[in-house]
């Protein structure tokens, strides 16, 4: 099933209200900091909110970018296309994203 479909039926499906903006935050991963912060700075561009720190794991970096947005499938696959894309051309890893509920 697609990822991102998923993660909105559950919210959903828990009564949360998903045409409301709210933050969402998506999850990258790099070998190293210097392309953690090259690839913030393209975020940046995008209107995204980015802050970079050492995994939770200690291994690599966490590029954390939020924005303010509805949930939307239509949306959130196409950021998926497009940043999947742009992380793996700087040897990274998109890991998916997360919001609160709103109801």
């Amino acid at each position: 099933m697609n990822p991102d479909k998923k993660v909105l039926d559950l919210l959903n499906s828990m009564g949360s209200n998903t045409s409301k903006v709210r933050p969402v935050y998506f999850y990258f991963y790099f070998p190293n900091e210097k392309v953690a912060k090259t690839f913030a700075l393209r975020l940046q561009g995008m209107n995204f909110n980015v802050k970079v720190r050492r995994s939770g794991m200690g291994k690599d970096w966490l590029c954390l970018a939020d924005r303010e947005m509805a949930p939307d499938l239509d949306l959130l696959e196409g950021l998926r296309k497009l940043l999947t894309s742009l992380a793996e051309n700087l040897h990274g890893n998109y890991d998916g994203w997360e919001t609160e509920m709103i109801f």
